[in-house]
């Protein structure tokens, strides 16, 4: 179930990398205007609004090992709909370097 914070509905998912290096979050969805919100081990906030007409990405040059907190939410805020997330290694990593992300609360409503 979608979380209803302050008015806005969002999608929270957990991603965890062994090892740093790059690292690319794409969000895309036919039913909204995508908004993502990317918290890094160390603290930083990292948003991207529209990196390819509606949808975001995020590219992270030196991602750094650690818990990384994905947000998903849309543009207005309270948009909802069917979305696609993928996060990707830029780099070659040996295998079970970096777990799948898994939904902390995987609906959206």
């Amino acid at each position: 179930q979608a979380d209803q914070s302050k008015g806005l509905t969002f999608s929270a998912w957990e991603l965890t990398l062994d090892v740093p290096g790059p690292v690319t979050v794409a969000l895309s969805s036919e039913d909204f205007d995508t908004y993502l919100v990317v918290h890094t081990p160390s603290g930083e906030v990292l948003v991207n609004d529209d990196s390819d007409g509606t949808n975001s990405r995020l590219s992270i040059v030196d991602g750094e090992a650690g818990d990384y907190r994905i947000i998903v939410t849309s543009f207005g805020g309270n948009e909802t709909g069917e979305y696609s997330i993928v996060v990707s290694r830029d780099e070659p990593t040996p295998e079970g370097d970096d777990a799948a992300p898994g939904p902390v609360d995987d609906s959206w409503r």
